[in-house]
């Protein structure tokens, strides 16, 4: 992506990126995101939970949701991963939630 003004300029809405999380069989996690208006930046992290997530770093847009694998050094419950999920976005820096979990 490429801005032609300074992130905190933009006039971005809030994404209401929502989130919904399965366990797998293998012991990770499957993170679905959507939101209802583009999303830019959006981070992931499990606080706390030694893993990793396939990306990061990503683009959400309106309508084309996707979906996150994190992979845990070590077992973890649904619910304690679930607690542990934050999500961050450039739309942060004009005072949107980051996070609504709508799941």
């Amino acid at each position: 992506e490429h801005f032609f003004s300074e992130p905190k300029k933009l006039p971005l809405q809030n994404p209401e990126i929502a989130t919904a999380v399965e366990a797998e069989a293998s012991g990770g996690f499957l993170v679905q995101l959507s939101c209802a208006s583009p999303a830019f930046y959006v981070s992931v992290q499990a606080e706390g939970i030694r893993g990793e997530f396939d990306d990061n770093c990503i683009t959400l847009l309106s309508g084309e949701p996707r979906a996150l694998r994190f992979v845990p050094k070590e077992p973890v419950t649904l619910e304690a991963f679930q607690s542990a999920l934050r999500i961050a976005c450039l739309n942060a820096l004009h005072g949107h939630p980051s996070f609504s979990e709508r799941a």
